[in-house]
């Protein structure tokens, strides 16, 4: 079950042009996609975009109303609310991409160490596992953000270190399959090493559920920043859609585009991983297609 093989064609072009063409077929998905293209290009691009930064104040009149100078209008302190979707699309995409990619990679770590191990390693990283997925989200980030500080770097540690534990456990189930298939038997009855079996013969047979939670987790992650953002637990010098939504609600009857325009981006972009999300799902899931072949196939 080389589930892997789409995405890195490792079965040759066909592959490849497989996985694209049935992931193509997802018209959600491609929705999605685009939406995140959108917001991603934008915040590539802020600088051309925008011509002043967010932060810079007396760029536009005070609560200027969208128009064709100001297509986003601007808040009370003249800023342009078009460079603020822009900057602060750098700072939301940012924190959810490189939270999921710590938490990915750890729960890999992880999970394919006590999946492969088993026995007591196995034991003690599941139950390690446990404790983390029983705490508070949500509520354990805001206390240990509150206490440490609110600099971007640290949100990002803090929601990592409380997102690994399903990667993990997503990871071990799918070692505990795999590590008694026929292929891992020949490479043990042919004395490959250890390592050998668990990263190259192992690991990317399992990565199809990954790579699905993966997309989902920075969704989870941006609405974990912008919800942190939004109590005032956000870095000044770096404010992203979440702050600028907190700093627009008190304005709501004056000015609706302070709070409308930021909602709206958060919303569109975590619809659009979610989305994304689940058409890798339809296309990864062995149970759903016969895209995903057996070893050696």
């Amino acid at each position: 079950m080389r589930a892997l093989a789409l995405l890195a064609g490792g079965g040759g072009g066909s592959r490849a042009w497989d996985f694209s063409a049935a992931f193509a077929r997802h018209k959600s998905a491609l929705f999605g996609f685009a939406v995140i293209g959108f917001f991603t290009l934008a915040a590539v691009f802020a600088p051309l975009i925008a011509a002043e930064p967010y932060v810079k104040v007396g760029v536009a009149p005070l609560l200027s109303a969208p128009s064709s100078q100001f297509p986003l209008g601007s808040d009370d302190l003249g800023r342009d609310m078009l460079a603020g979707i822009a900057y602060g699309g750098r700072v939301s995409l940012m924190v959810g991409a490189m939270s999921a990619l710590l938490a990915t990679l750890t729960g890999i770590g992880v999970g394919l160490l006590a999946g492969y191990a088993g026995g007591l390693v196995d034991e003690v990283f599941m139950r390690i596992v446990e404790f983390f997925q029983v705490l508070p989200r949500f509520f354990v980030a805001l206390v240990l953000v509150a206490i440490v500080g609110s600099d971007v770097w640290v949100v990002v540690l803090v929601i990592a270190m409380l997102s690994w534990p399903l990667t993990a456990r997503l990871i071990r189930a799918e070692v505990l399959t795999l590590r008694e298939r026929d292929f891992v038997l020949s490479a043990r009855v042919l004395a490959a090493p250890a390592w050998y079996i668990a990263f190259v013969e192992i690991l990317p047979n399992a990565l199809a559920p990954v790579v699905v939670n993966a997309s989902l987790e920075v969704g989870r992650a941006i609405l974990t920043e912008a919800s942190l953002s939004f109590l005032g637990l956000a870095d000044a010098n770096h404010p992203s859609w979440g702050a600028m939504l907190a700093y627009g609600q008190p304005l709501m009857r004056q000015a609706w585009w302070l709070s409308v325009f930021p909602g709206a981006a958060i919303v569109l972009v975590v619809l659009g991983f979610n989305l994304v999300g689940d058409g890798l799902n339809d296309v990864l899931n062995p149970r759903r297609g016969a895209l995903v072949s057996a070893p050696g196939a």
